[in-house]
């Protein structure tokens, strides 16, 4: 990775969406009506018309919002 100045290792899945709901609501939609389990998952939501995101869960790499300073932890 020349050039780069840091990245963030934790991502194991991806899967790319689009939905007419704002951030928050998706956010809540993913958390509340899934097997999503916050002591053991994590989940990245990005929102790159707005650049907005919304991270919940463990989260062990910190560079994450080193990369994405408008992430926040929900």
């Amino acid at each position: 990775m020349n050039g780069c100045h840091g990245w963030w290792r934790e991502p194991t899945s991806f899967v790319a969406v689009s939905s007419p709901e704002a951030i928050d609501t998706f956010c809540s939609r993913i958390y509340v009506k899934s097997l999503f389990d916050a002591t053991k998952d994590m989940f990245l939501v990005l929102d790159s018309e707005y650049k907005a995101g919304r991270v919940k869960g463990v989260i062990n790499d910190q560079d994450l919002f080193k990369l994405l300073p408008f992430v926040i932890k929900i």
